[in-house]
């Protein structure tokens, strides 16, 4: 709240957390505030988005930036040797992204399963040098409501999946099947995917009426 306060006055604060929280919680409203069901989710879009998450951070440079080089998530910080996952090289991002937003804007599957697979496929693009974790649970909302649903609220679906971070991070990875997409090994990783997913979105609804109870 002080941080909050500081900003509206125009100062500068020291508690790099507070700001940092103060950023995703201004980049989920843009987020929110700019899409309404049938619009388009834009790669420009996304990229407003990281740009305010990342204001008043360290890394604002970076903020609505396409990465310009290899990263990895776990291992060493100075070689993906030993990394949990390594995404797609930098000269590839474009095309993923633009394929994403295609997948986004589809009404072919229903709205949970499109924006589970939507989740991971952004999570496994890894676009951005960082806050990748934070705007890909935002695309979570951005299909749901552009498909009708959550037009008013937005369920706290990744506080749900953050109490399950072993699953959220197994499905995630069950998701990344290497080969054919129909073996019965990559569909059933979807699957699951999908059902964890749709399983925290129930549980969401579920708690945040309670909430307001």
């Amino acid at each position: 709240m002080r941080a909050d306060a500081a900003q509206q006055l125009g100062e500068t604060t020291s508690d790099v957390t507070a700001n940092e929280v103060l950023s995703n919680i201004n980049a989920m409203r843009y987020a929110l505030d700019r899409v309404r069901p049938n619009s388009d989710i834009s790669l420009d879009l996304m990229l407003e988005i990281h740009d305010r998450l990342l204001q008043s951070t360290t890394l604002a440079k970076h903020g609505g930036r396409l990465r310009k080089e290899q990263n990895w998530i776990g291992g060493s910080v100075y070689n993906p040797c030993r990394a949990e996952f390594v995404p797609p090289p930098p000269n590839l991002v474009p095309e993923l992204m633009a394929d994403l937003c295609s997948f986004c804007n589809d009404d072919a599957l229903s709205a949970v399963a499109q924006a589970a697979i939507a989740h991971a496929q952004f999570e496994t693009i890894h676009p951005f040098i960082d806050g990748n974790g934070r705007v890909g649970r935002a695309l979570i909302h951005l299909v749901l409501r552009r498909r009708g649903l959550a037009t008013n609220v937005s369920p706290p679906v990744s506080l749900v999946l953050a109490t399950l971070s072993k699953d959220y991070v197994s499905g995630l990875t069950g998701t990344r099947f290497i080969g054919a997409p129909n073996p019965p090994e990559a569909i059933g990783g979807i699957n699951r995917w999908v059902a964890l997913v749709a399983s925290a979105s129930r549980r969401s609804v579920r708690d945040a009426d309670t909430f307001e109870k």
